[in-house]
């Protein structure tokens, strides 16, 4: 992994702000959703790296899971959409 990348940079920033919200609950209902919102799209600028590095169908796996993390924050499980959702993000940053 190319740590000088600022898209994987930008994902660690959103992946570390995930772990200080799942371990604050009383942060993590009013911002689960933006910072699934944010990892999502930080994800999305690491496309091209998933395709330079072959992982398209891990992205895309990647991309259906946070909507599932999504769906839970949006049903009240807060901490348990945030925390999966970082747990997403940790699994992509491994393949690079």
């Amino acid at each position: 992994m190319d740590s000088n990348d600022k898209r994987i940079v930008r994902l660690i920033r959103v992946s570390d702000e995930l772990g200080v919200l799942a371990q604050n609950p009383e942060f993590v209902s009013e911002y689960a959703g933006l910072s699934i919102g944010n990892t999502k799209r930080a994800l999305l600028q690491c496309k091209e790296l998933a395709e330079e590095r072959n992982l398209t169908k891990e992205f895309k796996f990647c991309l259906d899971e946070l909507d599932h993390s999504s769906y839970k924050v949006g049903n009240g499980h807060f901490v348990e959409g945030a925390v999966y959702a970082k747990t997403v993000i940790f699994y992509f940053m491994t393949l690079l």
